[in-house]
């Protein structure tokens, strides 16, 4: 009998902590399909390629020609569009971890002949979808930055404008000269905080697993 009961309380615990996992570090791509005039084209056909696996997702534009990717790894990334009676369209971009990017392609009507308008580049410097403010530093400026001990509260102080040491020092970095305390760190979704002080854990995580 109490075997039997702690088996049914293993599973309801099994359970519970299912939902909990989230991809924090995924990036967000949308945007809206157009033609040379501005019109929108819905029914377009997106495809999202990340170049260092293969690995395809696709999205089409609806009614207003808004498209979107929720979740995409972080990457290099080649975009294909095709819609009917309309060029083929293709594109790179670079998406980082927790990024919100967005772009507008323009799909030239075909012709005769079978072309691909090949956009290039076309990574956003500018995030102007979200109100978020907020600081990336890339994996190889991670790695070059001289910091005391490899502390991923050093590369924040460091690198985060604005973030500045606290009151305890590195472990209680506070942005723009509010009272230590009042900031949460996470690491895909997890606390980082030592909720009575206020501080980051004595164990923070690595820089080998932060993106």
């Amino acid at each position: 009998m109490f075997g039997r009961i702690c088996f049914v309380l293993f599973c309801v615990v099994l359970l519970m902590a299912a939902p909990i996992a989230a991809q924090y570090s995924a990036a967000r791509l949308q945007g809206t399909v157009k033609d040379a005039s501005g019109a929108v084209i819905p029914g377009a056909s997106i495809v999202a390629e990340l170049i260092a696996t293969g690995n395809i997702q696709r999205a089409e534009s609806n009614g207003s020609g808004l498209y979107v990717f929720p979740t995409l790894q972080p990457g290099k990334y080649r975009v294909n569009i095709e819609a009917p009676d309309m060029e083929k369209w293709q594109g790179q971009m670079e998406l980082l971890s927790g990024q919100e990017s967005g772009f507008d392609p323009l799909l030239k009507v075909a012709g005769a002949s079978s072309e691909i308008t090949v956009a290039g580049d076309i990574t956003q410097l500018i995030t102007d979808s979200s109100p978020t403010l907020s600081s990336i530093v890339e994996r190889e400026r991670i790695e070059q930055l001289p910091l005391d001990g490899r502390q991923v509260q050093s590369l924040l102080v460091l690198t985060v404008p604005g973030l500045e040491d606290g009151s305890g020092g590195a472990n209680r970095p506070t942005p723009f000269g509010l009272r230590a305390g009042i900031v949460q760190f996470q690491q895909d979704g997890a606390s980082l905080n030592n909720d009575n002080t206020g501080m980051i854990t004595n164990r923070p995580p690595g820089l080998n697993t932060v993106q």
